[in-house]
């Protein structure tokens, strides 16, 4: 009986083993995008996530424009809880809409009602203006009391020179433009200068102030001036009871998805 010798696979391979090996092996799979990757969400200081509607007592980070200027009148003498830099930096953005759209128009119509629809602008959001401006101070950790400093040395500026100034240099303007020259002007011009001069400075250092308080890194330790109310605590759908991350700033910065608030 004749010996059947193994000469191996019965169906040797067609491609000869001196081919590069790259033609064997199967081609690799592409790798994923970067945009494709999905990140788990971002959460502020107070564990809410990132851009959704936190209730009025917190601070919203992410907010938009529409939702800021919304907030900022639904919360119109709320000085308890925090605000969030954008609640603060939409509004003026809104405010400087209004004075250019609206309000500077008025004074090719009538200089007099210009200047009554500024008033009465001025007025209707001082309350709220100090009551934002008191929430970003405690979203930053800091008593609301600070708000006074700037608030006083703007507006004492500001009614300095309505009262003191305006007349004034409006007549000493007049003097120059009909003589030519200040001299011989009966007014103390010296001490209308130096008047000015203060009046500037009050206003310039108490707008700096407040730029720099409401640009305030969030402090997660700032939650201590939540107050939360029955309202809140009675919205169907919220997540966002407290505290659903530590509020504290050493456990919140350690938080893997923590982000910095805006």
């Amino acid at each position: 009986m004749m010996r059947r010798h193994n000469t191996g696979n019965a169906f040797p391979s067609i491609f000869p083993s001196t081919l590069p090996k790259a033609l064997h092996s199967t081609p690799s799979r592409p790798p994923r995008r970067a945009h494709c990757r999905r990140y788990p969400p971002q959460y502020d200081a107070s564990g809410n996530a990132f851009g959704q509607e936190p209730p009025l007592y917190s601070p919203w980070y992410g907010i938009g424009f529409g939702k800021a200027i919304q907030r900022f009148f639904a919360k119109y003498a709320i000085f308890s809880g925090r605000a969030s830099r954008g609640e603060v930096w939409w509004m003026v953005l809104f405010s400087v809409i209004v004075t250019t759209v609206v309000l500077s128009p008025l004074r090719l119509i009538s200089p007099s009602v210009n200047t009554w629809a500024g008033y009465a602008w001025e007025l209707a959001l001082f309350i709220p203006w100090l009551a934002v401006g008191v929430r970003r101070l405690h979203d930053a950790n800091l008593s609301g009391w600070w708000i006074v400093l700037p608030t006083l040395l703007t507006h004492a500026a500001s009614i300095g020179l309505d009262l003191f100034v305006t007349g004034r240099l409006q007549n000493l303007l007049e003097y120059v433009a009909a003589n030519g020259t200040i001299e011989g002007y009966p007014g103390d011009t010296q001490s209308l200068i130096a008047l000015v001069l203060i009046l500037v400075c009050m206003a310039a250092v108490g707008g700096i102030l407040w730029i720099i308080f409401m640009c305030l890194n969030s402090n997660a330790s700032g939650a201590r001036f939540d107050k939360q109310t029955p309202q809140d605590s009675q919205r169907p759908g919220t997540t966002y009871d407290r505290p659903a991350v530590p509020n504290s700033e050493a456990v919140d910065s350690q938080h893997p998805n923590f982000r910095q608030a805006g």
